[in-house]
């Protein structure tokens, strides 16, 4: 009798639930890198074309002059002190002529009213104001001894100066005078008017001098 022949190892039999399963853990793993590719391109695409679109920033513009002076602080300086007023010309009261007190300059030089003057401003121009020069001040007239400041004035004239008035009326020398104490215009009828001296009160002296 024979002896049996031995068995045959069995041979391990391979899952197919197990096979299917790696199947789609392989095929899962496949489209995730897929997925994850396709992303990365379209950030890459999409990254270059807002570089491609941005337009270039255009470079900040210099401070004008202006601006850049306005920004510098003002330098403030303290106003000096303000000039005080030019001394004006002196007008006093004097005996000349024989004709009682009358109206003179600080150097005693007669001044002297026009009967045509009825107001501030002066009748006198041209040849007349050649031989009857107005009394000019370069700053508010000073009453001296005899002479009443409430009645002293100025008013300006069409050369720019300051004219004397006294009482309301310009008040002039005479060209003939050469010498304090010279009334030699007293009464004098000239360019239309009739000039005399002024006593302390602003009135013209009716009196004919006497030396």
């Amino acid at each position: 009798m024979r002896p049996a022949s031995p068995a045959a190892p069995a041979t391990p039999k391979t899952s197919s639930a197990g096979s299917s399963r790696g199947a789609r853990a392989g095929r899962r793993t496949t489209r995730l890198i897929t997925a994850a590719l396709g992303l990365t391109t379209l950030a890459a695409l999409a990254a270059g074309c807002a570089e491609a679109e941005l337009p270039p920033i255009p470079p900040a513009p210099s401070p004008s002059p202006s601006a850049v002076a306005s920004a510098v602080p003002a330098v403030v300086t303290a106003p000096g002190p303000t000039p005080a007023p030019k001394p004006g010309i002196t007008i006093a009261v004097a005996n000349a002529g024989g004709l009682g007190p009358i109206l003179v300059d600080g150097t005693g030089r007669t001044l002297y009213l026009s009967d045509a003057d009825t107001s501030v401003k002066s009748t006198c121009a041209a040849d007349c104001a050649a031989a009857w020069p107005a009394v000019t001040t370069p700053g508010p007239p000073v009453a001296g001894a005899g002479a009443d400041q409430g009645l002293l004035g100025t008013t300006p004239r069409p050369d720019g100066s300051l004219a004397v008035l006294y009482k309301g009326r310009p008040l002039y020398y005479f060209a003939g005078d050469s010498a304090p104490g010279d009334v030699n215009g007293q009464q004098q009828e000239q360019y239309d008017s009739v000039w005399y001296v002024s006593n302390a009160t602003g009135d013209k002296v009716g009196k004919v001098k006497t030396d």
